[in-house]
């Protein structure tokens, strides 16, 4: 049994690379990938299917340690893909409040998250860098303002002449 993740249909690229998109990064790049895990768990469970299926037909014993030994890698793969999946939510989280802190989502809360997707401990964290960023934004604005050079829509009016020159010209 094969299954391939579908690529982009080639006549919509075009469209897209219009727009700025960019099949190999972003969202879709993170969703393939993700589908590309979910799809690689459906190797382990047919290797399950495929002699449990034959024993019922066919009245065959089972080899009970290889169907153990294929339901391992089964399980490992789903849980390894619903991590992942895990840290793409966090990561659309964290792009959305802050994209300077989007490696912060690659720290997994564990269960004194309490089952919610980041955890108190995360957002206590995650609030000491989003006021820090807050900070130095406020901070690089008023430097920006202070250093800017002042532009005023009368300049060099009402100044006077500059000595030893007529107002003639000559």
């Amino acid at each position: 049994m094969a299954c391939a993740t579908p690529d982009i249909d080639p006549k919509v690229a075009p469209f897209l690379g219009k727009t700025g998109w960019k099949a190999e990064k972003g969202l879709d790049y993170s969703l393939c990938h993700c589908q590309d895990k979910v799809l690689d768990t459906l190797g382990p469970s047919a290797k399950i299917f495929v002699p449990v299926e034959t024993a019922l037909t066919e009245g065959t014993p089972l080899d009970l340690l290889a169907i153990r030994g294929w339901a391992q890698r089964s399980i490992c793969l789903i849980g390894n893909t619903n991590a992942t999946l895990v840290t793409k939510r966090r990561k659309t989280i964290l792009m959305k409040i802050e994209p300077k802190l989007v490696n912060m989502a690659l720290t997994e809360p564990g269960p004194q998250a309490k089952g919610l997707l980041l955890g108190d401990n995360f957002v206590k964290e995650l609030s000491t860098y989003v006021s820090t960023f807050t900070d130095l934004d406020k901070a690089q604005t008023n430097i920006k303002r202070v250093f800017s050079p002042r532009v005023f829509g009368g300049a060099g009016r009402h100044r006077g002449h500059l000595p030893g020159r007529s107002s003639s010209g000559s």
